[in-house]
């Protein structure tokens, strides 16, 4: 139910939910190694359902849900530094709270669809078609990329931050 990105060296594990409780914690491995997670810090909100990606620098964990906080659909969007540890730094806001998809390349971050608190329509909730980006080394606030051809819950990211694979 959370969001996971990586490094090269490292992969990072957010949010979730235990027996009663919605989780900020962040998490870290590393790839080259076998063992348990380690405390990485801990994001600016708890919740579940976060869009996450990155480059081999910083990884970025956009929009969420958390319930019955209100509004439970959030928009924030925070990033980390990857190669270190602490807590998330806000990055700026999505244009939309909710739940969808995203994907990377080097520069790049991409969420789109997925379920919204508003719905573009301005009814209390529903699916979106909504694609947002943000440059990944930067902060400020998600730009519009364009719209999916129809509003959608179940939608998968993906990306071409891949090395050449």
């Amino acid at each position: 139910l959370g969001g996971a990105c990586d490094s090269p060296t490292r992969g990072l594990i957010a949010r979730g939910f235990d027996t009663s409780n919605y989780l900020n914690t962040l998490e870290y491995i590393t790839i080259a190694t076998t063992g348990n997670a380690s405390d990485f810090g801990d994001l600016t909100r708890s919740g579940v359902y976060c869009v996450s990606y990155s480059n081999a620098t910083r990884g970025v964990f956009h929009s969420g849900y958390q319930y019955p906080a209100s509004p439970n659909h959030m928009n924030v969007i925070d990033y980390v530094t990857i190669g270190t540890l602490g807590n998330a730094t806000d990055f700026g806001d999505a244009l939309t709270g909710g739940y969808g998809c995203g994907g990377a390349s080097p520069t790049r971050g991409v969420s789109c669809g997925g379920y919204v608190a508003n719905s573009p329509t301005g009814d209390s909730g529903g699916f979106t078609n909504i694609v947002d980006f943000v440059e990944i080394m930067t902060t400020g606030n998600a730009q519009d990329f364009g719209d999916l051809s129809a509003a959608k819950r179940h939608v998968k990211g993906d990306s071409n931050g891949h090395g050449g694979l």
